[in-house]
């Protein structure tokens, strides 16, 4: 197996795209993210299904999936999202933010990546 464990399962996908996002905070802060199946056409106009996934390059942040207990991410881990599901990546377990799932439709109009800062 290759060092590179993530190029390895990246390639095997057969990844047709990528939008990126840069999400950064500071202090108390929720990024809340609907199922992918509600903003896939609006990130990526022409897709039916998004496979979403984090990597933390500085600090730490929980995430959790809806009925799911929180997972601790540090530098350097990822977490992957093979199916959308609804998530919350925050800086401490249990923050609630509302879903705006209008605002992806704002960034569609943005240049890219997105950049959210909580």
């Amino acid at each position: 197996m290759s060092q590179d464990i993530l190029s390895d399962v990246l390639r095997s996908v057969r990844l047709r795209s990528a939008v990126f996002y840069h999400v950064s905070g500071v202090g108390e802060w929720a990024a809340v993210a609907p199922p992918s199946r509600d903003i896939a056409r609006a990130v990526m106009p022409d897709t039916d299904h998004l496979m979403e996934f984090h990597v933390v390059t500085r600090g730490e942040c929980w995430a959790t999936i809806a009925g799911q207990p929180p997972l601790r991410l540090r530098h350097g881990d990822i977490i992957v999202l093979p199916q959308g599901d609804a998530h919350v990546v925050s800086s401490t377990p249990g923050i609630k933010a509302d879903v705006d799932v209008d605002s992806y439709l704002e960034m569609r109009r943005n240049q890219r990546p997105f950049r959210l800062h909580y």
